[in-house]
C-alpha cells in the first residue's frame, strides 16, 4: 500500500512573534478489500456465493494555523481544520453456480467537516519541554453520491508530550493521546456499520547524535508506541495496534535540504481470532529557504 501522508509549510511573519503554517495530512485512511463466503438457497438448492468490497480513497485534514512565541521558553498555537475527502466503493458477488450472472454495485463516498485546535509548548529549564493540545471537530457530512447519509459526529482529542534532555548527545521523549470515538458510536450504527469506541495512544522514542554540532546528520532514532484504534471489527472487541521502528536523517546544501526515513514493524490484534502485521517505510524531505 502507498500513501502519501502529509506536507507542511511554515515561517515566520516579518516584524511579529508570530509564524504561520499550512499543512495537509490524512484524518483516516479508507483503503481496504473485504471478502467472503456464503451459500444461499436458490430454487430449492443450494448456491455458494463470493463477495468482495473493495475501497479506495481516505481522509484528509487540511489545516491553517497561527503561533506566537511569548518568550524564548513559550509558544502558543491555534488552528482551524478542513475535513474532507471521499472513497470509491466496489461491491462485487459471483456465485458458484454458472448458471447465475454475478452482480456489481459502485458508489463514492464523500465527506466534509470542519474542527479548530490550540496548543502550547513551554521550556522548563534547559532540559526539559513539555507541550499540550486541545482540538475540536464538527460533524462530518457524508454523501453517496449525490445523496445525503446524515452527520457523524467526530472526536474532541486531547495530547500532551514531554521531552528531556538526558545529555548533550541523547534525549528521550514520550506522547499521550486521547480521541472521544464513542461519539459516533450511534451514527455509524444506524449506518450500517459496526461502532466505533474511544482510542487511547501512547509513544515513545530516543535520539541519539553522533555529532551534536549538526544534530540532522544521520541520528540514530528508535521508537514504540501502543494505540487502541477506533473501529473494531467485532461489537464489543477492541483492536489494538503496536509498532517499533527504527529511523535516521541526513542533510544537505549546508543543511537546507534534509532526508528523514524509518522502518516501523506493527503488529494488530483484534480479538482471539484476527491478527496482523506489517512493514512500513516512512520517507521525508524537508526544505529550507
Amino acid at each position: 500500500d502507498n500513501r502519501y501522508p502529509g506536507i507542511f509549510v511554515a515561517g515566520p511573519i516579518g516584524g511579529t512573534r508570530l509564524s504561520a503554517a499550512f499543512s495537509m495530512s490524512g484524518y483516516t485512511d479508507r483503503n481496504f478489500v473485504l471478502a467472503s463466503r456464503d451459500t444461499l438457497i436458490l430454487r430449492g438448492a443450494p448456491v455458494e456465493t463470493f463477495d468482495t468490497l473493495t475501497s479506495q480513497g481516505g481522509v484528509s485534514d487540511l489545516r491553517a494555523a497561527v503561533a506566537w512565541r511569548q518568550s524564548k521558553a513559550v509558544q502558543w498555537g491555534m488552528g482551524l481544520h478542513l475535513i474532507t475527502g471521499s472513497n470509491r466503493l466496489d461491491s462485487r458477488r459471483v456465485f458458484g453456480d454458472a448458471a447465475y450472472v454475478g452482480a456489481r454495485e459502485r458508489a463514492t463516498i464523500s465527506y466534509l467537516g470542519f474542527g479548530m485546535s490550540a496548543g502550547v509548548m513551554a521550556q522548563i529549564g534547559r532540559r526539559v519541554t513539555v507541550s499540550g493540545m486541545l482540538r475540536f471537530d464538527d460533524k462530518v457530512k457524508v454523501e453517496r453520491d449525490t445523496s445525503s447519509l446524515g452527520n457523524t459526529p467526530l472526536p474532541i482529542t486531547v495530547a500532551g508530550g514531554l521531552r528531556i534532555q538526558l545529555s548533550e548527545r541523547l534525549q528521550v521523549a514520550g506522547s499521550a493521546r486521547y480521541r472521544n470515538w464513542s461519539v459516533a458510536d450511534a451514527r455509524l450504527l444506524a449506518q450500517g456499520g459496526i461502532g466505533s469506541t474511544n482510542t487511547t495512544e501512547f509513544n515513545g522514542g530516543v535520539e541519539y547524535l553522533g555529532n551534536p554540532r549538526r544534530p540532522f546528520r544521520r541520528p540514530i532514532r528508535l521508537g514504540f508506541r501502543h494505540a487502541r484504534l477506533p473501529f473494531p471489527l467485532q461489537r464489543g472487541v477492541d483492536v489494538d495496534e503496536s509498532g517499533i521502528s527504527l529511523g535516521s536523517s541526513a542533510r544537505f546544501v549546508n543543511d537546507r535540504a534534509g532526508l528523514d526515513f524509518a522502518v516501523e514493524r506493527i503488529w494488530r490484534k483484534g480479538g482471539p481470532t484476527f491478527t496482523e502485521s506489517a512493514t512500513l517505510l516512512t520517507v521525508g524531505f524537508s526544505i529550507r529557504p
